[in-house]
This record gives C-alpha cells, structure tokens and sequence, in this order.
C-alpha cells in the first residue's frame, strides 16, 4: 500500500524487484487522485510533493470512512496520514499547511481559504476537498432555507387529519403524532428512530393524512437509497395500507398509493449520459417527497435530493 501510495525508499532508489502490497480499491484511488493533486504544484520538492500528495490522498481516504474532511491537529492529522502510509510526512506537511494559510509556499498552488477555488480547502482547522466543501455549503444553505420557511397556516386542518388517523390500526402513540405533525407542517422534516420504533407507521399515516387533506396521491413520492430498502417499505406499506379502516376512502388509497422507488429512479439518473434529469431548474413535480434510511445517503446524493426539491415541497427523512 505504501509503494503504491507514496512511493517506498526502495522504489526512489530505483530498484524495480519491489512487490506492492495488495490494498483495497480505495488505496488506489486515494493515492491516484492524492497525486493528481500534487502534480498541479509543480514547484514543491519532492518531500513537498509527497507531503501534498498524502495530504490529499488522506482528505479522499477519509469519504471512504464516513467523513468530508480530515482535522488539522497534530495527533489526528497524524493519524490521517498515517492511514495512508504516509506518517513521516507529518512534519512538511504542517509546514506545507502553515504557508498555505499565508498564501506562500508551494502547497498555495492547491491549497486555499474558502472561496479561493483551490483543490484543497482549508476551513478553520479542517482540511476538504474543494468538491465536498462546495457540496456541503450548498447542502447547508438549502436546509436553512426550508428550516426559515414559516410552518403550513392552516393548523386547524392539519389537527384534522392527525386525529383522524391517528386511531389506527395501529394507534399511534404521542411520540408518532408528534411527529406526523411536524412533517405535515414544515418544509423539512427528519424523523429518527431505531428498528422497530413505529417509523414505518408513521409513513402509512403520513400517506393516509396526506390523502385526507387533499393531496393527490400522483404529487407524493416515496424513495429509499436502494432498491432493496424500496421494495422492503413498499411491502411494509401495503401491509400497514391492508390494516386500515374499511371504508372507500381507504380502498381508493390502497390502490392508487405511491410505490417507492430508488432515489437514482426518483432523480430521473441516466447511466448513458452520466447525469441526473432533475435539479434545480427542472425539479420534482411533487408536493410531499418522503425518503426511507435517509442515514444511507452520502453527501452528494442528499445535495442532489435536495437541490431537485421544489421550493413548496416538504422534504420528509427517516
């Protein structure tokens, strides 16, 4: 892994015997891209250019671990590099870093404030790539968007319907009605919960209350990261739908719900063309979007979710 990633003493020394460790797919990327990024420095020395090269290497190893960004501390950005084979690098890189905040020194070149449109961006204490920063602040700035829009006016209606479903079967709890009613009245909704806590329930309730004031059943979509997590609510749905009072409003309900979908399915991806068919400028047509194992979506997919959202609709994350 070292060989591959950062180049061993014995590779610089020109012997060509050397074996490279197997590594993970990852590695490899990590260190194709760690080095891509050093190359644009083309006046660091060699120990610069390492140094650059795991910095980055270090920033793409840590998406793979559930992370945007890695920390500039002495301890832990050791232990970042460390993670791509490049822990005697620790020292030019803090001094690659140092400069970089100055505007000086090779790593500028790649390196840069927020804004400066840099490879590399450091944040406070936090070093990202330029990509996960841009995604991450437009992520934020819509959130906060919806998070300000002022809660649905016509409370009384949502009551309502929150009282008529809220009978069952299954009977929802305080917690669940707490919760319904928070996604019926704002624009943003997540509701969090492990297995078996009523999650389930409240999107057969949330339909069912949907359906009760007035939205068609066509302006809701229901979408999970996977096609496996899909078909696993869709059935749970139509269990918790086959549940439900006999009358005919149900039964129209029971045949005309939305079926839950992929996300890439949802967001119209074309894999011929390599890009989604909808964002902002030619965003979902529904009204409510209610997304299943919303802690399964990485940070690009949920920019892109949330990017396609019209202004009107309410987002709902379980």
């Amino acid at each position: 892994k070292e060989r591959f990633l950062l180049g061993s003493a014995a590779e610089a020394e020109g012997a060509s015997d050397v074996q490279a460790p197997v590594a993970h797919e990852d590695d490899f990327e990590a260190a194709y891209l760690g080095w891509e990024i050093a190359r644009c420095a083309s006046d660091a020395a060699t120990a610069e250019s390492r140094a650059l090269a795991a910095l980055a290497a270090a920033c793409i190893d840590a998406l793979h671990a559930g992370s945007t960004r890695i920390p500039l501390d002495d301890a832990r950005l050791a232990a970042a590099l460390t993670s791509v084979g490049a822990a005697d690098t620790i020292d030019s890189a803090r001094s690659l870093v140092l400069q970089a905040r100055r505007g000086e020194g090779p790593g500028a070149s790649v390196m840069g404030l927020p804004g400066q449109r840099k490879p590399l961006v450091l944040d406070g204490e936090w070093l990202s790539t330029e990509r996960m920063h841009r995604l991450e602040e437009r992520l934020c700035d819509a959130i906060r968007a919806r998070l300000s829009a002022p809660p649905s006016p016509d409370a009384r209606r949502l009551n309502r319907a929150i009282t008529a479903v809220a009978g069952g079967p299954p009977s929802l709890t305080d917690e669940q009605k707490r919760a319904l009613k928070a996604a019926l009245g704002s624009r943003l909704a997540l509701i969090s919960g492990g297995p078996g806590t009523g999650k389930t329930t409240i999107v057969v309730a949330l339909v069912r209350a949907l359906a009760w004031t007035g939205v068609p059943m066509e302006a809701i979509a229901i979408a999970a990261p996977t096609g496996k997590a899909a078909h696993r609510l869709e059935d749970a749905i139509a269990k918790g739908l086959a549940s439900g009072p006999r009358d005919i409003a149900d039964a129209g309900l029971r045949a005309s719900a939305p079926v839950p979908q992929t996300l890439h399915r949802l967001l119209a991806w074309s894999p011929t063309r390599g890009r989604f068919g909808r964002h902002e400028n030619d965003p979902l047509p529904h009204r409510v979007v209610i997304v299943d194992e919303a802690s399964m979506i990485d940070l690009a997919m949920m920019e892109r979710l949330v990017r396609a959202m019209p202004r009107e609709a309410r987002l709902v994350l379980l």
